[in-house]
Order: structure tokens, then C-alpha cells, then sequence
């Protein structure tokens, strides 16, 4: 027998299924904010993504914009 890895998965509701490139934002903003990505929640009626208990807040386009422009991040977490 052998032991079949844990997938990690992040829930889905029909509003996050349809937000392009959504678990790579999830981990991007999990790396730059040096939390879990179980941590970072998206709220759907507001847009944004947030951490609870703490300041954090941003919209939805703002975070899918620095995803995109994060090069390094790119080169360094991705291509690994």
C-alpha cells in the first residue's frame, strides 16, 4: 500500500470559479503576506480579499493586477 499525497484544495463558490488565475492569486497573496493560504478568505458581495482579524483588505482587481505584475515572484515561485 501506499500513501496517496493530501491534495491541498481552496474552496470554491460559484463567484470564485469564475475569477481567472484565483488559486495562484491565493498563493501569491499568502507569500507576500506571510500567512496560510486557509487564512486568506474572498468575500464575493464586496470583491475583495482579506485575512481575518488583522487591517487586511484589497480588491479583487488590485490584487489580480500585482499578481500580474510580480515578475520575481513569478520566477521564483512558479517556475519551480
Amino acid at each position: 500500500m501506499s500513501c496517496k499525497k493530501e491534495e491541498k484544495s481552496i474552496p470554491k463558490d460559484d463567484a470564485v470559479a469564475t475569477i481567472e488565475n484565483y488559486e495562484k492569486i491565493v498563493r501569491f497573496l499568502s507569500i507576500t503576506l506571510n500567512v496560510t493560504e486557509d487564512r486568506i478568505v474572498y468575500d464575493s458581495d464586496q470583491k475583495q480579499f482579506y485575512v481575518p482579524n488583522t487591517v487586511y483588505r484589497e480588491d479583487l482587481e488590485e490584487a489580480q493586477q500585482r499578481y500580474n505584475g510580480a515578475n520575481e515572484y513569478k520566477l521564483t515561485y512558479e517556475n519551480q
